[in-house]
């Protein structure tokens, strides 16, 4: 198969190349669930005051990956982003990635090296409405787009989405060891086409998604997204000369974080874990080579992927899982100013498509420096 007749919402293409990357932060290992929620709490009280004072953060993230057994999957990783909130209902979200190889050489002719070499700018604006027809419903709406290059013409490629999401969350009690922290119904609709004219078509996604996260006892979170698609595909996008494709995908996991150390009052030592599925899909009527799309690794956990794609069969299912423990020290200078060390290791399968299998252990490490305002 050519690989410009993949679809090109396949994982931003990356797969393609055993390339892909996700939207998780490394500093939120163990704690994006409880992060997004106090976000969107913040969000919602903005709504509450008289007066608002904007504020966000902007911040750096520079990761080392390893490599993975017999896979080289070395990679350096740094990411420049910001978070404001500008009104009290209108927030900005700016990210910009760059992946580069630690080694040199021909990656599409050895299937054990995952070629990393990207760059990706994204950004959305995100609207919370006042209120869901009188209910205690939370309605957000977003808009946003992004781009990647991959350094070759006929790898460029960008994408722009709006998506409206309804929270149910209020509606669930809480008790001690157990709280409904989101349970949303998210409509989605998604356009990408190629930068350049050569190749060229396009596609268009439509989803209605399910979006879940709960506090189940103590520091324990877990989160479970599911997503139910259709995508529509034009020109160079196609697979094997079709026009369309349904799945289900979720993205699951379970969370963990302590702090087991105190230094001072400026510095302490952070144990992280997660574990899940990251994610798992299912198809009804796949073919050789097909991977998920962009907008399914955008909202997983880990950066770097499978290595492999085993697509001698058709398949329909696939999945990646991950094991994933981190220790991370954090220093406070000030309120607004911190600065983390982090140092993980990752297991999870080197190979997915017809087969699972290949399980490794992944180093990872880095440091990262955030201000607030």
């Amino acid at each position: 198969m050519n690989k410009r007749s993949l679809i090109f919402s396949l994982i931003l293409s990356s797969v393609l190349y055993n390339k892909a990357f996700a939207e998780l932060k490394s500093t939120e290992i163990g704690n994006s669930i409880e992060n997004s929620y106090k976000k969107r709490i913040k969000q919602e009280e903005n709504l509450l005051q008289e007066s608002f004072i904007p504020y966000g953060e902007v911040g750096t993230i520079f990761t080392i990956y390893g490599n993975s057994g017999k896979y080289k999957t070395a990679t350096s990783h740094p990411m420049l982003y910001l978070d404001y909130n500008f009104a009290p209902q209108w927030s900005l979200f700016f990210e910009w990635n760059r992946l580069s190889n630690i080694y040199s050489g021909d990656y599409e002719k050895d299937s054990n090296k995952s070629n990393h070499d990207f760059s990706v700018p994204k950004g959305h604006f995100e609207y919370v409405h006042k209120n869901f027809f009188n209910t205690k419903a939370v309605w957000r709406t977003q808009v946003g787009a992004r781009q990647t290059n991959f350094f070759k013409s006929s790898d460029d490629k960008y994408w722009t989405w709006i998506s409206s999401s309804v929270d149910f969350y209020k509606y669930f009690p809480r008790t001690e060891n157990f709280e409904v922290l989101q349970f949303a119904i998210q409509p989605l609709y998604f356009y990408g086409s190629y930068v350049k004219s050569s190749p060229n078509g396009h596609m268009n996604h439509a989803a209605l998604n399910l979006l879940t996260q709960f506090k189940i006892y103590e520091d324990f979170k877990f989160q479970f997204n599911g997503y139910l698609s259709k995508e529509w595909y034009n020109g160079d996008f196609k697979v094997d000369k079709k026009d369309e494709m349904n799945y289900f995908a979720i993205v699951s996991w379970l969370e963990y974080s302590k702090n087991i150390y105190q230094f001072n009052e400026k510095t302490n030592l952070q144990f992280n874990f997660s574990t899940g599925f990251d994610p798992y899909i299912f198809t009804n009527n796949s073919e050789k080579g097909w991977k998920p799309t962009f907008w399914i690794i955008d909202h997983g956990y880990g950066w770097l992927w499978p290595a492999k794609l085993d697509s001698d069969k058709s398949y329909s299912n696939m999945f990646n899982a991950f094991v994933l423990p981190q220790f991370k020290l954090t220093y406070n200078h000030s309120q607004d100013l911190s600065m983390d060390l982090f140092a993980q290791v990752k297991y999870s399968n080197q190979v997915w498509g017809s087969s699972q299998k290949d399980w490794k252990l992944q180093p990872q490490g880095g440091i990262s420096v955030t201000y607030k305002f």
